[in-house]
């Protein structure tokens, strides 16, 4: 029985480890630095890039052309859904491009917490990859949205994103890209580190 109960705490401390990214470490991140460029940057360039209905962001890995793909949800009228306004889920580019749900363990582990703001239409998004940054989901216009982060003080409207895995028994993420519209007109790379 205590063996059992060894294996039982053993299993759930590897899974408390786990993230969104299938890798066996969490990672937990800070702004390293952001970096302005008039070219998006293409770090995958044989990687299919998505157009899923209601993305606001697709986040692909160097591990594999699998990305995950962060969507807004609406009601029939074109609104944000008041109760789960954004899904996540894998596009699977490694296999057939199919559409697959993240697995039960990426679900309850996910880094990405919602909850509605005061004004209607906007919702707050807490990513475990920016800890200490502010990210809104915004209604831009019937079936339309955008995610909107306030890094150092300044606003980034988030297109794409890139994680750097470090391949091994236990895969460690090394750093985190984000890329987008910075308020100045110019591209923005977010670069998140542990």
């Amino acid at each position: 029985m205590r063996a059992f109960k060894l294996m039982i705490l053993m299993t759930l401390l590897l899974m408390s480890m786990v993230q969104f990214s299938g890798s066996a470490q969490a990672f937990e991140g800070r702004i390293a630095s952001v970096t302005l460029s008039t070219t998006l940057p293409i770090l995958r360039p044989e990687s299919p890039v998505p157009d899923e209905p209601g993305q606001v962001l697709y986040v692909q890995r160097s591990k594999d052309r699998n990305t995950l793909i962060v969507a807004a949800q609406y009601d029939a009228d074109g609104n944000l859904l008041r109760d789960e306004p954004v899904a996540l889920y894998w596009r699977r580019y490694e296999e057939e491009g199919q559409v697959r749900a993240l697995s039960l363990r990426q679900r309850l582990l996910a880094p990405m917490r919602v909850r509605p703001l005061d004004i209607d239409g906007e919702f707050d998004i807490r990513f475990r990859t920016m800890a200490g940054s502010t990210v809104t989901l915004r209604q831009t216009g019937p079936f339309e949205a955008e995610l909107i982060a306030r890094v150092n003080d300044e606003t980034v409207r988030l297109q794409y994103g890139f994680i750097h895995m470090i391949e091994g028994l236990i895969p460690k993420v090394e750093q985190v890209l984000l890329f987008g519209h910075h308020e100045s007109g110019k591209i923005a790379t977010v670069a998140i580190s542990p």
